[in-house]
């Protein structure tokens, strides 16, 4: 599970698994290692990713229920350019699911 979430932030964020185990400074094989024996990184390292991709151990992880859909969508969010952003407020402004305050 863990990366499965881990390769869809990677393509949502459109950051490649080199440059994320560079920014985080974990080791650069770290990434096959992972998709090649099916497990999860160490605490800390999960800590790091999660940090990076601002979402939480538990959704890299799978666990959290419910909102997953939520997770999911403001990490697409993140990848918006302000025009696209700007685009995607005002469609959500037309269909009144923005709060007044927004």
């Amino acid at each position: 599970m863990f990366i499965d979430t881990l390769d869809f932030l990677l393509k949502e964020r459109n950051v490649s698994a080199a440059k994320l185990l560079a920014d985080c400074k974990i080791g650069k094989n770290q990434y096959t290692y992972w998709k090649q024996h099916k497990n999860t990184p160490s605490g800390e390292t999960l800590q790091k990713i999660a940090d990076y991709f601002d979402v939480s151990v538990d959704f890299l992880l799978g666990k959290e229920q419910g909102n997953d859909d939520r997770q999911k969508l403001a990490a697409w969010v993140r990848t918006l350019s302000d025009n696209e952003c700007t685009q995607a407020i005002a469609v959500l402004r037309a269909a009144n699911l923005l709060p007044d305050t927004f």
